[in-house]
């Protein structure tokens, strides 16, 4: 069998190359992609803060999917009503569609209108025809 042999000394580091007869080339840790990506959306871009109510079942998908839940308090009917940030407005509406109907967002209105309007044209694309109606 012919080939090159690889090692991995230790975790988070490149593989030693075999250059001639027991002689390695060792390269230093590479820096993690995962890390700089993530370290990148957490500090870049324009974030967003927003103040919600969601169910307090929904809490931890929808701190997992923000930046940070800044504040928290519980309301009089159990809800949660949080002031959570994520990394743009973008990131913001994808988050808080996705407990939806369990979040309310309380401001600001451009998200709410863009929120209904999207849960308004799932409705109309879900809806049957009139032949799919039961007959009256």
């Amino acid at each position: 069998m012919t080939g090159k042999v690889h090692r991995v000394a230790t975790p988070g580091t490149a593989p030693r190359r075999v250059v001639g007869p027991r002689k390695y080339v060792h390269y230093g840790p590479r820096p993690s992609a995962w890390r700089d990506r993530s370290r990148r959306f957490r500090t870049g871009g324009e974030q967003a803060t927003v103040p919600v109510r969601v169910n307090s079942a929904r809490r931890e998908e929808l701190a997992g999917s923000a930046l940070a839940v800044l504040a928290e308090e519980t309301d009089a009917d159990g809800r949660l009503r949080l002031e959570v940030a994520f990394q743009d407005t973008r990131h913001a509406e994808w988050a808080l569609w996705q407990p939806a109907p369990s979040a309310e967002v309380l401001a600001p209105r451009w998200l709410r209108e863009s929120l209904y309007e999207r849960a308004v044209a799932t409705a109309l694309y879900a809806a049957p025809t009139p032949e799919q109606l039961p007959p009256a």
